[in-house]
């Protein structure tokens, strides 16, 4: 996001389970662009800017947990939004034990 736009993050539990939500009203990301923000640095595509942060390695955790990742904005100047929905059984997630 950019200097001075607000982030705002909820977390729910909803049907066994949770969700996990940052968004924020910056610069938002080119509807073209978003299936380009989880790919690896250096791969070929187009990429909506430099991230900070590793969005693959972030997508890659969540899934080996038996969540989703999903991205998602209005465009240009509409800010963006990241939604984790991960479960909260223990055995879906390899954490139980038995």
């Amino acid at each position: 996001s950019t200097d001075g736009s607000e982030i705002r993050l909820s977390v729910e539990a909803v049907d066994g389970w949770v969700q996990i939500t940052v968004s924020d009203d910056g610069t938002g990301i080119p509807p073209d662009a978003l299936p380009a923000i989880f790919a690896p640095a250096g791969s070929t595509g187009p990429s909506p800017r430099r991230r900070t942060l590793p969005l693959h390695l972030l997508r890659d955790l969540v899934e080996a947990q038996g969540g989703s990742l999903i991205a998602s904005s209005g465009g240009h100047g509409r800010g963006s939004q990241f939604s984790i929905s991960l479960p909260l059984d223990a055995h879906a997630i390899g954490l139980a034990s038995g």
